[in-house]
């Protein structure tokens, strides 16, 4: 797959990254469930886990963005990644989402 960057390692070419159900973002473990029984894989998890400030958070987002891509094919080459989306983790309100998540591009 091509977007922005060349992939070298997809294992689909839609992966899920979140469910929407009813004005509502589902929980990250409702996300794996739906992957699970519709055998569509989800975005890979870079980490999993709290911070107790925005400064460990910058230095955390900082520390992956500096990874190649969770979708790299090391014999063909790894791919830069493309960003890092980070979210909280139980289910939250649609209209929560601009403070519920963020990527870093």
């Amino acid at each position: 797959g091509v977007h922005s960057i060349e992939y070298t390692g997809l294992p689909e070419h839609f992966l899920l990254f979140g469910v929407r159900s009813e004005g509502r973002w589902e929980s990250w473990e409702t996300v794996c469930l739906y992957a699970e029984l519709t055998n569509v894989p989800t975005v890979p998890l870079l980490w999993s886990g709290s911070v107790d400030s925005e400064a460990a958070l910058q230095s955390l987002v900082e520390e992956l963005v500096q990874q190649p891509s969770a979708v790299s094919d090391p014999d063909l080459g790894l791919s830069p990644r493309e960003g890092v989306v980070v979210r909280i983790a139980e289910a939250f309100p649609a209209g929560d989402f601009e403070t519920s998540v963020m990527k870093w591009v």
